[in-house]
């Protein structure tokens, strides 16, 4: 039996996974691309948390963590 049948997946960084998404940061940038997969971030103390790895469409990439994003919206 799978240990996280019952798990509700309900972080942004979570729900935007495997997404092409439009992302609005909390301080003020928004982004385009696709969430590729979950890598680790660094919160405000320094301290490794989740987050995921987005693929901006200018072909940059950039680690968010949940406490980056304001808000988002999938586009797929």
């Amino acid at each position: 039996m799978c240990p996280f049948k019952d798990v509700i997946w309900n972080r942004k960084i979570d729900l935007i996974e495997g997404h092409r998404a439009k992302l609005v940061c909390k301080n003020g940038n928004t982004y385009i691309g696709y969430g590729s997969f979950p890598c680790v971030g660094e919160d405000e103390n320094g301290e490794e948390v989740d987050a995921i790895c987005f693929d901006i469409d200018d072909g940059s990439s950039v680690a968010f963590t949940e406490d980056d994003i304001e808000s988002y919206e999938i586009l797929d």
